[in-house]
Formats: structure tokens, C-alpha cells, sequence
């Protein structure tokens, strides 16, 4: 599978390329098909559309912002579901070392991807830590990524708590659920982030969606979480005013907790089988009653 992210070449070429063009050949290179703009109907074809067409750019442009979401999540579900922030920096200074806990997660406000998990914080160069965050704050995600929500998002580095399994003691599964006009319709667990790293699908009933190009058989029998109903609410409550829009969220057992709210889903670039594609893009393409369930036959 063509990464486009790791492709010096393909990224000085397309540095020359219209938004246009250069989406659909990214398209092309990583999923292996052409994009239609105009009529999309995929749920790729759809999120490149929107890129594009610059839809609900206000509202987007707030939830994409790590830091200003905070207050809007809060808002809507309340601040339990929020993890704890340990401090906020925006390159004046050095970073407040001191007031970090002994485990942090650090990632900029202003970006997607980056992220710097920080078991033992005696363990780690403050030098190269520092030097690490500078660089994300250099990072300009509108034109790397070609997203325009990023453009007025203030760049700082985000220091908060670092969430941990009480059953395992390890990074929490990260649930991605997609919902489409105030439903959630799909689930995207993704498992041992930094380790045995594994993505699948499943309904809101917590049935396995086979959409993956390769799925991760080991997951595709997981019990649901114990707070998948919950989960459900809190991501139809955080879609407030968008017909589409993916809830990220941890289950830690005795609370829930808010992980982000992403407008694009790997830009448009979903490893997902074509007819899977074509399923999550029914959502978008017609309006479906709240109470109907649409299966996926692969």
C-alpha cells in the first residue's frame, strides 16, 4: 500500500500540483482508484468533496483545534469525559518540565498524527523533548496535509494526562465511531496503538464489519466494551450540527473519555475495501431514518 506521507519524491512533486489534482492522484496512488468530485458517492469520494468544497468550515475549523475543542466537548457532554491538561506551550521559554506528572502524553495542537507517549518522564532527554516539540510547532498542517480547517489553529504543544487500562496497564483501545446526521452507524477500534497494532470494524451492535484490506482476525471476536451504550451517546450528543463527523473515545471501565473529534478520516484515504467504501458513503449519499439499520454484505 502506497504511503504518501513517507514519499519524498511524491511530496516535492506535489508541492507543484492544484488541490484538485493532487487529491485525486494521492487518491489513486494509495487506494488504487480514481476519485469523482463531482459526483462523489464512496465515503472517500465524499470527505475529499468536502475538503474541496470547504463545507462547514467554521465549526470544523474549532473541533480540529485540540486545545479550543475542549471547551465545546464540555459543553455538550460535560467535563468528566475530559482527560486532565498538564500544561500548554507555545515555544516562549522553555517547556515547564517540572510541572509535568511522571507519565505524560505530549502532541501539538495544531496537527494530526504526532503524538509522543511518555512512560517515565526521569527517563527522557529534556533537550531532545524540547527539540521535538519545536518542530511540531513548525508544522504548517494546511499545506502539508492540504486541509484548510488547520489554517488559523494557533500552534502550541499539549502536555495531558497519559490514560492507562486499569484491566491491562497499557494504552486504552481507541474507539472511532462515525456518525452520520446524529446516528452513529460504525465503529473503528484500533488496538495496541504502539505495540501489536490492529484495526477492525464493527456495527453499532458491535457485530464485525469485514471493510478492511487486511482486517485483524485476532479483534474481530473482542467483546464489546463495557461502555459501548454510553459511548454511543456521548458521540450522537458530540455531532451536534454536522452530517458527518468521526467521535473518538476511550473506555477506561469507570469513565469514558474524550479523545478527539476528526472531520477527515485519513484525508479522504481510507484503507477500506471498495465495497466498504461504497457502504459508509451510503450514509451520505441518501437520507436513512435513525431506526434503520443497513447491513454490509462484503
Amino acid at each position: 500500500m502506497f504511503d504518501y506521507r513517507r514519499s519524498a519524491l511524491f511530496t516535492k512533486l506535489a508541492a507543484l500540483l492544484p488541490d484538485r489534482l493532487y487529491f485525486a492522484l494521492r487518491h489513486k496512488m494509495t487506494t488504487g482508484r480514481w476519485p469523482c468530485f463531482s459526483n462523489p458517492t464512496s465515503f472517500n469520494e465524499h470527505i475529499l468533496s468536502r475538503i474541496l468544497s470547504r463545507k462547514d468550515g467554521r465549526l470544523r475549523s474549532l473541533i480540529c483545534d485540540k486545545i479550543a475543542v475542549r471547551d465545546y466537548v464540555d459543553e455538550l457532554i460535560g467535563p468528566s469525559h475530559l482527560s486532565r491538561i498538564q500544561a500548554i506551550w507555545d515555544g516562549t521559554g522553555p517547556i515547564p518540565f517540572e510541572d509535568l506528572p511522571d507519565r505524560f502524553v505530549a502532541k501539538p495542537s495544531h496537527a494530526s498524527g504526532e503524538v509522543l507517549i511518555v512512560w517515565d518522564k526521569s527517563e527522557i532527554d529534556k533537550d531532545e523533548l524540547q527539540a521535538t516539540c519545536r518542530d511540531w510547532l513548525t508544522i504548517d498542517y494546511t499545506r502539508a496535509a492540504r486541509e484548510y480547517i488547520y489554517k488559523n489553529v494557533p500552534r502550541k504543544i499539549m502536555f495531558e494526562e497519559l490514560l492507562i487500562d486499569p484491566q491491562t496497564g497499557k494504552i486504552p483501545y481507541d474507539y472511532k465511531i462515525y456518525v452520520f446526521n446524529g446516528v452513529p452507524r460504525v465503529i473503528n477500534l484500533h488496538i495496541n496503538r504502539f505495540d501489536d497494532y490492529g484495526v477492525v470494524y464493527f456495527d453499532r451492535d458491535w457485530n464485525h464489519l469485514p471493510g478492511r484490506v487486511v482486517d485483524h482476525n485476532d479483534a474481530s471476536s473482542m467483546p464489546p466494551p463495557k461502555n459501548l451504550k454510553l459511548m454511543l451517546e456521548l458521540s450522537s450528543k458530540l455531532s451536534k450540527g454536522l452530517d458527518f463527523i468521526r467521535v473518538d473515545l476511550y473506555d477506561l471501565g469507570d469513565r469514558v473519555v474524550f479523545g478527539e473529534l476528526t472531520n477527515f478520516p485519513e484525508g479522504g484515504n481510507q484503507h477500506q475495501t471498495e465495497k466498504f467504501d461504497a457502504y459508509l458513503g451510503h450514509f451520505l449519499n441518501t437520507s436513512v431514518d435513525a431506526e434503520t439499520d443497513i447491513p454490509f454484505v462484503p
